[in-house]
């Protein structure tokens, strides 16, 4: 199944490779598939590609912290909080606050 969805994943971003939802998706996918690098490749991407889709930061930290990149993860929080609260999302500025303050616990 996972296969089949990448799959799709790949012929949609064919067809509309500037779309960002399709490429958080995508990264999805991958790491539900087991590919936690490939995701992180592809959630770095969509990070520089379109730093405005302010979900990608909150999950891109969360595969860093699984692959023990501790200091990119709080590098990654920071650049997502600031762009997170000048674009006005308050609830994606909360959502990382609480996941900064987990790690800094830890």
């Amino acid at each position: 199944m996972a296969a089949s969805r990448l799959e799709q994943l790949k012929k949609m971003l064919s067809d509309n490779p500037d779309d960002a939802f399709l490429q958080y998706a995508m990264a999805k996918e991958l790491e539900k598939a087991g590919f936690t690098n490939e995701a992180i490749e592809a959630l770095e991407f969509l990070i520089k590609s379109q730093p405005d889709y302010v979900a990608t930061y909150y999950q891109l930290v969360k595969l860093y912290v699984r692959d023990q990149q501790i200091d990119k993860a709080l590098s990654i929080l920071d650049i997502g909080l600031e762009r997170a609260s000048s674009l006005g999302k308050a609830h994606e500025a909360a959502e990382l606050r609480a996941l900064r303050d987990d790690l800094m616990d830890d």
